[in-house]
């Protein structure tokens, strides 16, 4: 009875009513927008980095990763891989032989990190098979002594090279002695990660393995089916590693990008809090008029015995309504929005630059995952409950007998 009641005071005044829960529409379907947008700008950051860089999981000898000497290799990599490949939750790993050298041209000469990768294994793992803008990712033919090298637009301007030219890699063997090699550019790659394009390059792991005098790798990466299987397969791995081999997940490997993933729920937090803020007072000054026109019907009310619980039952519920319809028909056209713009993507190459410094994608695809779908209804409940507060307060503080008299 007090919710049809309450259904038909908010419909007492169908203009005000029609405007607040517009607004409250609009404000929900930007919000959610907004908060895709960033959302979805951070996962593909994220996914980006995993990619291209760390993986879910990386295994290292422990000396390599402080002393990045190449002497230090994996043991017994390959019943490793092998047993790697048995487990169900594994769907691609990369082993890969890793030295750090010049890059140099007639040109230029740069600091790189020369990765001597399985082309195979590596073409279904990382992101530069499929981010090749000029040539091929390792399938030109090549004479018996030229090797391939895959290099990124970026280093590639820097050097003055392209498709074909030669350049020149000179790093420290096992032995110590400074080796070097001529390759020939056979693809060029643009990833959305300024700092990885221009610090690392690709070579066939045979050809490194040759010029460093080794036989072993230096990193088995590996990815999941599922991001959240991570701890629970790092604890696996840990149980058959050799002692002298450390298991790293990706926010181990790459701590900034940890904090990075991090910073995602606090900074939707802002966003809902700027929105309930801005809501609740719009429905808080609705309510109060509301309950100030309705002065002396709510004396009367409390004169014929109705108790001042169900009077703020009653300005909850009104609440509850208008908050409640604008928020579904809010939520419904930020989910449609935020899928047409995941589908079609918003181009942002005008800040190209700008965003590959800190390993954006120029085209961005919102989205909403669950947990944050979730904290926006929450959200529109809270706002209710407390929008309606305040009202509800001095709806019970009226005196019947004067509010009665109330014209």
């Amino acid at each position: 009875m007090l919710a049809v009641l309450s259904w038909r005071n908010v419909w007492r005044n169908k203009t005000r009513s029609s405007v607040i829960i517009t607004a409250v529409a609009v404000g929900i379907t930007l919000t959610a927008l907004g908060i895709a947008f960033i959302e979805g700008m951070m996962q593909q950051s994220i996914l980006n980095g995993i990619k291209n860089s760390s993986a879910h999981i990386q295994i290292h000898q422990k000396t390599f990763l402080q002393s990045k000497e190449i002497k230090y290799q994996i043991k017994d990599a390959d019943p490793l891989i092998e047993k790697l490949k048995q487990q169900e939750e594994v769907v691609a790993i990369s082993e890969r032989v890793i030295s750090t050298g010049v890059a140099a041209s007639a040109h230029n000469s740069l600091g790189v990190q020369i990765n001597g990768v399985n082309t195979e294994t590596e073409r279904n793992f990382s992101g530069i098979a499929e981010n090749i803008i000029d040539g091929d990712y390792f399938d030109t033919k090549m004479r018996r002594r030229q090797k391939p090298v895959v290099i990124s637009k970026r280093l590639a301007d820097k050097l003055k090279l392209k498709i074909r030219s030669k350049l020149i890699l000179t790093m420290q063997d096992k032995d110590n002695e400074l080796v070097g090699m001529q390759f020939k550019v056979v693809g060029i790659f643009q990833t959305a990660s300024q700092a990885f394009d221009e610090g690392n390059v690709f070579v066939r792991q045979h050809d490194l393995e040759e010029l460093l005098k080794v036989d072993g790798i230096h990193e088995i990466a590996i990815m999941l089916k599922d991001m959240k299987q991570v701890p629970a397969m790092k604890a696996k791995i840990e149980h058959f590693v050799s002692s002298d081999d450390l298991v790293e997940t990706w926010k181990e490997a790459q701590p900034e990008l940890a904090v990075f993933a991090e910073s995602m729920g606090f900074t939707n937090a802002i966003i809902i809090m700027i929105f309930m803020m801005g809501v609740t007072f719009g429905i808080m000054n609705t309510m109060l008029m509301a309950v100030f026109e309705r002065t002396r019907e709510i004396g009367t009310l409390m004169a014929v015995g109705m108790k001042k619980i169900r009077i703020v039952k009653m300005v909850i519920l009104e609440t509850l309504f208008l908050t409640g319809i604008g928020g579904l028909i809010g939520l419904g056209l930020g989910l449609l929005s935020t899928s047409y713009f995941h589908y079609t993507g918003i181009d942002l190459s005008i800040f190209g630059e700008g965003m590959a410094s800190f390993g954006f994608d120029t085209i961005v695809r919102p989205s909403l995952s669950p947990e944050t779908i979730f904290g926006i209804t929450l959200a529109i409940i809270a706002t209710a409950l407390i929008s309606a507060i305040y009202p509800a307060i001095k709806a019970i503080k009226l005196k019947p007998v004067e509010a009665i008299r109330t014209h």
